[in-house]
């Protein structure tokens, strides 16, 4: 049968430990990449999101629609 790394990850604590200091070293790499230019932006977060579990986020509870706010300025008082 086929093996994944997940599978050697579960079966083999050295494998999995060697598996998450190379995680690492690749973020720090990327990070320090887009930091200092090497690395571009769109290729960086490609590389984030891809495998380190990076996700940009939007605000879609707004449908589009205007927030209405409103403030109590009491403790102006």
């Amino acid at each position: 049968p086929l093996r994944t790394i997940g599978d050697w990850e579960k079966d083999y604590p050295e494998f999995s430990r060697s598996l998450d200091k190379i995680r690492e070293a690749q973020h720090n790499f990327i990070v320090d990449g887009m930091a200092s230019g090497k690395i571009s932006q769109v290729l960086g977060k490609l590389m984030l999101s891809s495998n380190h579990g990076y996700r940009e986020k939007s605000d879609v509870t707004t449908d589009g629609k205007a927030i209405n706010l409103s403030f109590d300025n009491s403790f102006n008082e």
